[in-house]
């Protein structure tokens, strides 16, 4: 066999092998969140994509200024009028979720989430958590039952999305409204 002609199957092979341990090896800093189950989940430090399952805290994400992370989501998210207008990407992000809770693992797979941010009710864990461990894809419990709760999945989504930024940032996206009250100032959107 022509050495050049083994030469040329044989570079792409060992290329995308060094590629694959490159991308299975956890090089990158993580830091700990204790998320509403008491378990301390190890995420990167630079949170940059995320799957949420829990279409309500989608709307969440994108107050607190990290819609443009999401790469997973539920055809409930993609579905909200209100959610399509603030942010019409949504309406192309893979819904790796449905109504039920269910996960389509290949689609989270294919996403490369850095964590899932996943609704809980005090209950067990996810029937889908131990595959989506074993992929190396964390995820973070968040509790939905009460008020107290929410404020707390603010709190913990915050905390996964990283150090503070201005979701809306004064100069492009808001005006100023003279109303009975005084001077308000309102987001774009909203005019």
């Amino acid at each position: 066999m022509n050495t050049a002609r083994v030469l040329r199957f044989v570079c792409p092979v060992l290329a995308f092998a060094a590629l694959a341990a490159a991308a299975a090896t956890p090089g990158s800093p993580t830091r700990h969140v204790t998320d509403a189950a008491g378990r301390e989940v190890s995420v990167p430090v630079n949170v940059t994509r995320i799957a949420d399952p829990w279409h309500a805290n989608n709307a969440m994400v994108l107050m607190l200024g990290g819609a443009d992370k999401l790469v997973a989501t539920t055809v409930q998210a993609q579905r909200q009028p209100w959610l399509r207008r603030l942010y019409p990407r949504i309406a192309t992000v893979p819904a790796a979720f449905d109504a039920a809770g269910d996960v389509n693992l290949e689609t989270l797979i294919g996403a490369r989430p850095d964590v899932v941010l996943m609704a809980w009710d005090g209950g067990g864990l996810p029937k889908w958590a131990d595959q989506a461990t074993a992929n190396g894809i964390p995820f973070v419990l968040m509790p939905n039952t009460s008020l107290a709760g929410l404020q707390e999945t603010a709190r913990l989504t915050g905390e996964v999305l990283g150090p503070r930024k201005r979701a809306w940032p004064r100069s492009s996206t808001r005006c100023s409204r003279r109303t009975s009250a005084g001077s308000v100032s309102v987001p774009r959107f909203f005019r």
